[in-house]
């Protein structure tokens, strides 16, 4: 298929009509507000043509779809049940890659998305300046909804990080009942103590990071395992942290607005940077 290359900063509409074809996407040039709220959604950033864990992205965007088909009540049009999300996948990587061959000093941050009446879309949005560093805030309640899949609640989450600017924070972290650390409204979180990384256990109700996932891979790799915990803020007291996400990679936290004292750890910025890096592929 010769998908014509879309350029930076439009938005596609997908046509299941056409797909597989050089028709598969129309541009829109406004937003219908019918069309409903964002039921699953996955971004990553691409230069050059290549991207950071793209199959994983994929994947975690057909899951997210699937889980919430099985739930029902979180599908509200019969519609969305009926798009052949595999398709819309292979021809949104497609286009993404005709974008980025065509462009390729360009730097890209694209959204794939299906939304409640069954549209899915491809945002082909630049890519945001990037950070080697954060400062992170505790966010005032957790307003998510459906808590493991990416899409529904990115807009309450959005709140949540635009409360932590207010306070000069880049990035707000929920937590749970108990006062443990859950996730960043867009991020993971990862930290090292005596010598090891550990991350939230994946059996608190977050969703899957990617980036987390490169990262334990990449442990692995060299003989070690990504450690897990539960903790409280206490907790992290005097910890090194970084906030993982798809767009910056691995933010080294350099401070916690009314939270705990943090550390910094130099030479395991060097290694996630670097573990980072090699988990570039083509789109």
């Amino acid at each position: 298929m010769g998908v014509p290359p879309p350029p930076p900063g439009v938005t596609l509409s997908w046509r299941p009509d056409a797909a597989g074809t050089d028709a598969a996407f129309t541009e829109l040039s406004w937003c219908d507000p019918s069309v409903g709220e964002v039921l699953v959604a996955d971004s990553f950033r691409v230069v050059g043509g290549r991207a950071r864990g793209i199959e994983h992205h994929l994947a975690r965007f057909l899951s997210g779809a699937a889980a919430l088909r099985d739930r029902g009540a979180e599908v509200r049009s019969a519609g969305s049940a009926t798009v052949d999300l595999e398709a819309f996948v292979a021809d949104a990587r497609a286009a993404i890659a005709a974008s980025s061959h065509a462009h390729p000093s360009t730097a890209v941050f694209p959204r794939i998305e299906l939304r409640e009446r069954g549209d899915a879309r491809l945002l082909m949005r630049p890519s945001p300046p990037l950070s080697s560093s954060a400062v992170l805030a505790t966010a005032s309640h957790d307003p998510r909804r459906v808590p493991t899949v990416k899409g529904p609640d990115l807009e309450r989450l959005a709140s949540l990080r635009t409360a932590a600017q207010a306070l000069g924070a880049d990035e707000a972290v929920i937590l749970d009942a108990r006062g443990r650390v859950i996730e960043g409204a867009y991020s993971a979180l990862l930290w090292s103590r005596g010598g090891r990384l550990y991350a939230v256990g994946t059996d608190a109700a977050r969703i899957p990071s990617v980036t987390e996932r490169i990262v334990g891979d990449a442990l692995r790799a060299s003989g070690d395992e990504l450690a897990s915990a539960h903790p409280t803020l206490d907790e992290l007291s005097g910890a090194a942290i970084w906030v993982l996400s798809a767009l910056h990679g691995a933010r080294a936290v350099a401070a916690w607005v009314d939270g705990p004292p943090v550390a910094r750890d130099p030479d395991r910025d060097a290694w996630l940077r670097d573990a980072l890096a090699q988990a570039l592929a083509p789109v």
